[in-house]
């Protein structure tokens, strides 16, 4: 959950999220160009040509802000403050069952230790029943995935997981009396070495065998939580890029990656995944985008992980939603110095700066994702109205209400050296007005439809290209304008923007439409 710490992207010879979404630059041979894609039959064609299919989210495409820090609350704080809680501009919040953060959480399979047994009392049942949620429509019970004692998750031990299951069968009854959505699902493992593989963890027994054994592990973690709840939601707080990051970076010996077995149980439970429950990829690693690109690129990264899976799983994939996230401390100037480091202009910014960061950062968290970004901070408090940092609710509000409306932010931040570039401080551009019409935005049209899309400049500008996307998914790329696009609309949501790629190699991105067809 927090980032640092996490060997796969920030320790010694690992990767971080900007080397890999370094693959989707159009033109790879200079950072300066990466960021402006080819029209007609480029790379961006051909990169089309590979994606599996991919379905439009079954939802009303309102996006939904879900708070989910280290103030994380309580099941008793919930309900003793839940009305001072809606005045912020939360539609949920992550919660924990405890009350101590840290000390007992509700895990999402079970560990060796004195927390792997939990009984009906410890799920407060009555505590939950008595939450009056109000405006928090979309709730979650945090659980982890690490774990806790050494030796690591001995997943070949049945008694472990028939208590796992009997576990599950009471957080079900959790999530019945709190009428929560269901649960954010951190499979960070914070050294706690959950999902490596190595012979003196598992004696005699291969990286193939123990792999199968996971996936198994997987489906019954599956099976058992839609048993619990038919309709349950699993909001990871990271997935696809995590996929692609082990399986990539370790090509040919995926066994010495600190997240070997990961994608082994993500695969188990997308094999028994009902057509009623919806994973969200979380995309935590959102936390450190600068630059407006970034957003779309991460998600198309990490929706190409599917060709990881094995082909029974293509269509279960393509049913995953993706969310988004928002790092406050990191956006608004606060962030440790770990974090800080990674760019090398952060300490110049200025209080303005930083609050177009964070204002840009939660609408193109919004845009990137289907339904929920989740707002992750560390040394403030939301449930304080004098605790948050300068600039944390107003930029909530102002960017909630301009993507809500279908409005342009009215800057994107732009890199003329390359959107990668952490050496360099990003410029808010806006020089250029970018304009999308068609069908209203919020319209309800029929599946099957066919929508007309037009992109356009308000003045004249030195354009090098124009993209349509659909849902994060680039549809057509023209060196034309206006550009005029037609869409047959499948079922589901369909969030439409531009984007305008000018010759000095900065962009502009338009308004956004959404519609959904019935």
């Amino acid at each position: 959950m927090t980032g640092i710490g996490r060997r796969a992207f920030l320790g010694a010879g690992g990767v971080t999220l900007a080397t890999a979404v370094a693959g989707l630059a159009a033109h790879p041979a200079s950072a300066a160009t990466a960021q402006r894609p080819t029209a007609g039959a480029g790379a961006h064609s051909a990169f089309r040509s590979t994606r599996a299919a991919r379905r439009a989210p079954r939802n009303s495409g309102q996006r939904k802000l879900i708070e989910a820090g280290w103030d994380m609350p309580g099941a008793v704080f919930v309900r003793d403050n839940i009305a001072t809680m809606q005045l912020t501009q939360f539609d949920g919040v992550v919660f924990n069952l405890m009350e101590n953060p840290g000390t007992k959480y509700v895990q999402a399979f079970d560990v060796f230790g004195p927390q792997q047994v939990l009984t009906l009392a410890d799920m407060k049942i009555d505590v939950l029943e008595a939450i009056e949620w109000g405006t928090f429509t979309d709730n979650f019970i945090y659980a982890y995935a690490y774990a806790q004692e050494a030796g690591g998750i001995d997943w070949f031990d049945d008694a472990i997981w028939n208590n796992s299951a009997a576990k599950i069968a009471l957080l079900g009854q959790a999530l019945s009396a709190s009428g929560a959505k269901g649960i954010a699902l951190d499979p960070e493992d914070y050294g706690a070495d959950t999902w490596i593989y190595s012979s003196a963890q598992f004696p005699g027994k291969t990286y193939a065998q123990v792999c199968a054994q996971v996936r198994l592990r997987g489906a019954q973690f599956m099976t058992a939580l839609q048993t619990a709840k038919p309709d349950v939601i699993v909001l990871f707080y990271f997935l696809g890029v995590m996929l692609r990051y082990q399986s990539e970076n370790y090509e040919g010996h995926e066994y010495d990656s600190p997240y070997a077995t990961f994608p082994a149980f993500v695969g188990g439970m997308l094999s028994t995944m009902a057509d009623t429950v919806t994973i969200v990829d979380g995309s935590e690693d959102d936390y450190y985008h600068d630059e407006t690109t970034q957003f779309l690129r991460s998600r198309q990264y990490q929706e190409g992980a599917w060709y990881l899976l094995p082909a029974t799983e293509h269509e279960a994939y393509g049913r995953i939603e993706m969310g988004s996230t928002v790092y406050v401390d990191n956006t608004l100037g606060h962030a440790r110095a770990g974090i800080a480091s990674k760019y090398a202009y952060y300490s110049s910014l200025t209080a303005t700066d930083v609050q177009k960061w964070y204002e840009h950062n939660v609408y193109h968290s919004m845009l990137k994702s289907d339904r929920y970004t989740w707002i992750y901070s560390e040394a403030m408090t939301w449930w304080n109205p004098a605790a948050p940092f300068p600039g944390a609710y107003d930029g909530l509000v102002n960017a909630k209400a301009k993507f809500n409306a279908g409005n342009r932010l009215g800057y994107d931040l732009c890199r003329y050296s390359g959107f990668l570039d952490l050496a360099v401080k990003p410029v808010a551009v806006s020089s250029a007005v970018l304009s999308l019409s068609g069908p209203a935005h919020g319209a309800i049209k029929a599946e099957g439809d066919v929508v007309i899309l037009n992109a356009s400049l308000a003045a004249p500008a030195d354009v090098h290209s124009y993209v349509v996307y659909d849902n994060g998914r680039e549809i057509e790329t023209s060196l034309y304008a206006p550009h005029r696009t037609a869409i047959t609309l499948s079922k589901g949501a369909h969030t439409f923007v531009a984007r305008a790629f000018l010759a000095d190699t900065t962009h502009v991105t338009s308004n956004l439409l959404t519609v959904v067809a019935n």
